[in-house]
């Protein structure tokens, strides 16, 4: 049995190349967090859960054995009805870790201008619709619930991996969000316009804008 964590949408289909689908549940951390210092993690704003379930949206038998083994370890868990649901609403704000990192700003510099905190929602109501296109089960609040939690949290501080990515020139998941949206070749009839204009503005920085990484390609 395998439980994946990683962020975003392809983990389970990527691990049915090498192992039975039955075998796989699905799964993700809901969790902010940041490196403050070597070792030291500050989580912020919501409290870090694991949230979990079966493909096939049954509560099984070995669902609840994972859910005793958590609570007796005392980690936080949920079982999701559809795993595959909640991994796309995180998956929205990965994404929009992409227009943090081609304006170099945070969560809260971007709300408190009109046309930047649009921007959010069209970006969430893309990547919704292309959900719905997929055949996942979004709700039709998402985009602006997302929206919501960004003005509720106010992120003014916190900066998204993909900001600290690109400051740093590190490639790692740098890309990642993008290729799950475009480069898929199951998504290409779709057309994605605000994720492929931060993906290409996001390939010129990261590969021009950054000099001491010459080896870095936007694969």
């Amino acid at each position: 049995m395998v439980l994946p964590l990683q962020n975003g949408v392809l983990a389970v289909e990527e691990l049915q190349d090498h192992i039975n689908k039955k075998h796989i549940i699905g799964g993700l951390c809901r969790i902010i967090s940041q490196i403050d210092s070597p070792g030291v993690i500050n989580h912020l704003g919501i409290n870090p859960t694991i949230v979990f379930g079966e493909q096939n949206h049954s509560v099984s038998k070995r669902v609840l054995k994972i859910k005793t083994l958590f609570d007796q370890s005392d980690i936080n868990n949920n079982i999701s009805e559809s795993s595959e649901v909640e991994l796309w609403k995180k998956f929205l704000f990965i994404c929009s870790g992409g227009l943090l990192a081609i304006t170099r700003s945070t969560y809260g510099e971007l709300r408190e201008i009109e046309d930047t905190r649009q921007m959010f929602l069209e970006l969430f109501t893309e990547i919704y619709i292309l959900a719905k296109e997929i055949g996942i089960d979004l709700p039709s609040e998402v985009a602006q619930k997302s929206v919501d939690f960004i003005d509720s949290h106010l992120f003014r501080v916190y900066k998204k991996s993909k900001r600290r990515n690109l400051k740093c020139s590190s490639p790692r998941l740098f890309f990642h969000w993008q290729y799950t949206l475009i480069n898929k070749q199951v998504y290409r009839y779709f057309n994605t316009i605000l994720i492929s204009q931060f993906y290409y503005c996001s390939i010129l920085i990261f590969n021009f804008g950054r000099i001491s990484s010459p080896n870095i390609t936007s694969h």
